[in-house]
C-alpha cells in the first residue's frame, strides 16, 4: 500500500530541459516563454550545443519521423489506479498512518526485508502505539482498496486504441499485493504484460535500482516509455533515466496527457 497525500488538480509534466521548450516551435524567439511539449525526446549535449539560435532554416527534429513517441506506459498502482482510505475507525489517526507509511520500517517491509508482524511491532514501538491496534488499522485500510472506476477504462482504451504496451510498478508489500490482486477483474490485470512489486524486486521507488530492474526485465526503450506516478520524487527518478515522466493528480489530466503522448503528432 502506498502513501497518499493532498494534491492540486493539475498534472505536472516534467520537461527534460528549457532547451527542449525553446526549440518546440520555430515561430518563437529565443527569449520567449514556450510551453514544453511532452513528446519531445531528450537532447544530447552535442545536439544542445549545436542548436545555436533557432531559425526557420533549422533541420527538422527527429520526432517528425515517427507517428508517435510512446510505445509503452508504466503505471503506479496505489493512488493512481487504486484508491484507499486512511480513516480506519481505530485509534490510529490518518496522519499517524501516513507517517508510518513514510518510515524506514515500512520501506523495509515493502522491499520484503521484514514480515508483517515484525513490521507492526517495530512501527508500534517507533510511534508509541499498540501493535495489535496498528495491525487492525492496516487491515481495515487494506480492505478499503478499490480500483478507480475511471482509470481502468483508460487502460483498456490505451491498449485497444493505441496498442500501447502496459506495465505496472508499485511499492507494495507481499501481503498487500495478495489483497490488491483480487481488487480488479482478471481481464483488467491481463492488460498488463507484467506487474512489478517492490517486494519481489527487493527494491522500491524512487531508487534507480528498481527502475533498472523493470527496464532490463522488459527490454523496453526508456525514451519511448511514459511513467505515471503520483509522487514527484518517483517521476524525477524516471526522468533521470529518460522516461517521459507524468505526475498524476487527476483522471482528466492523466487521460489528456496519456492519449496525446501516445497518439503523437496529429493525434
Amino acid at each position: 500500500m502506498e502513501d497518499s497525500h493532498p494534491v492540486s488538480h493539475q498534472l505536472v509534466f516534467l520537461t527534460q530541459s528549457t532547451t527542449e521548450a525553446m526549440v518546440a516551435s520555430a515561430d518563437h524567439s529565443p527569449t520567449e516563454s514556450v510551453e514544453a511539449s511532452p513528446i519531445f525526446p531528450p537532447l544530447s549535449p552535442t545536439s544542445v550545443s549545436s542548436l545555436g539560435t533557432p531559425s526557420l532554416e533549422a533541420k527538422p527534429l527527429p520526432l517528425l519521423t515517427h507517428d508517435r513517441q510512446i510505445d509503452n506506459v508504466i503505471f503506479d498502482l496505489g493512488d493512481v489506479l487504486f484508491t484507499w482510505s486512511a480513516n480506519t475507525g481505530t485509534s490510529i489517526s490518518p496522519n499517524i498512518l501516513h507517517s508510518i507509511l513514510r518510515s524506514v520500517t515500512w520501506f523495509e517491509y515493502e522491499k520484503g526485508n521484514l514480515d508483517e508482524d515484525e513490521t507492526y511491532r517495530l512501527a508500534a514501538a517507533e510511534f508509541s502505539l499498540d501493535s495489535s491496534e496498528l495491525g487492525a488499522a492496516f487491515r481495515v485500510a487494506r480492505e478499503s482498496l478499490q480500483s478507480d472506476p475511471s482509470m481502468i477504462p483508460l487502460l483498456h482504451e490505451l491498449k485497444g486504441k493505441f496498442n500501447i504496451r502496459l506495465f505496472a510498478m508499485s511499492n507494495i508489500s507481499a501481503p498487500d499485493w495478495e489483497i490488491l490482486r483480487h481488487k480488479a477483474r482478471p481481464e483488467d490485470w491481463a492488460l498488463f504484460e507484467r506487474v512489478f512489486t517492490s517486494a519481489a524486486a527487493r527494491e522500491r521507488k524512487p531508487n534507480l535500482g528498481y527502475f533498472h530492474h523493470v527496464l532490463e526485465s522488459t527490454g523496453i526503450d526508456p525514451r519511448r516509455t511514459a511513467f505515471v506516478d503520483d509522487k514527484v520524487e518517483n517521476v524525477v527518478s524516471a526522468r533521470s533515466l529518460e522516461l517521459k515522466g507524468i505526475v498524476f493528480t487527476s483522471f482528466d489530466e492523466c487521460r489528456s496527457r496519456s492519449e496525446g503522448t501516445c497518439a503523437g503528432p496529429g493525434g
